[in-house]
């Protein structure tokens, strides 16, 4: 259930959603400890509301989002949403587990566009940014990259999947997402 905020701030949505994750992190540490597939949750209830999956998904397929077709696009965005929750999971959130979250911050602009806002973790040596941008259908701002350790999760997926889109197409992407979607969350080290 997605919580009232402000849709139309990102550096007050970057406060709220920070703190909602630190929070559900450590209230349900747990519920982690004993499942960390359960970071999907967390994902999916915390962060993805706020996240413009197919914007980013558009970014991802580059030239072959305008060759798929609607249905091709759609089922690749599912599954890019199903696979989001596990790398986010598995790959940032991860990392943050008990750990405070500053508030967000950025320099402010006058009508901004797209708007980056840098967290840092406490006892954590990370910043994670999210990138934030209007969504120009709804007016609302939603996040479309998250940066850790400076890898844009968009630019390294552009890089790991050029050669699936090159040779299988957006199906075989489509494919392979839902096969790596399922793959359980990496127990912690």
């Amino acid at each position: 259930m997605v919580d009232a905020v402000d849709k139309q701030d990102p550096y007050s949505l970057t406060r709220y959603v920070t703190k909602k994750v630190s929070e559900r992190l450590d209230s349900e540490q747990g519920k982690i400890q004993e499942n960390p597939d359960y970071l999907r949750r967390v994902v999916h209830e915390e962060l993805l509301p706020y996240c413009q999956v197919k914007y980013m998904g558009a970014l991802v397929l580059g030239t072959y989002y305008k060759t798929a077709s609607s249905s091709q696009r759609d089922d690749f965005f599912d599954a890019f949403g199903k696979y989001l929750e596990l790398e986010v999971g598995a790959r940032s959130l991860y990392r943050l587990r008990g750990a405070t979250v500053e508030d967000g911050t950025a320099e402010k602009d006058e009508n901004p566009v797209a708007v980056s806002v840098t967290t840092q973790v406490d006892g954590v040596d990370v910043t994670t940014r999210l990138q934030w941008r209007k969504n120009s259908a709804t007016g609302q701002w939603q996040w479309y990259d998250l940066i850790t350790d400076g890898q844009s999760l968009i630019t390294s997926r552009q890089n790991e999947w050029s050669e699936t889109l090159r040779t299988k197409g957006v199906d075989g992407l489509t494919r392979e997402l839902l096969l790596a979607a399922k793959q359980p969350v990496p127990a912690p080290s």
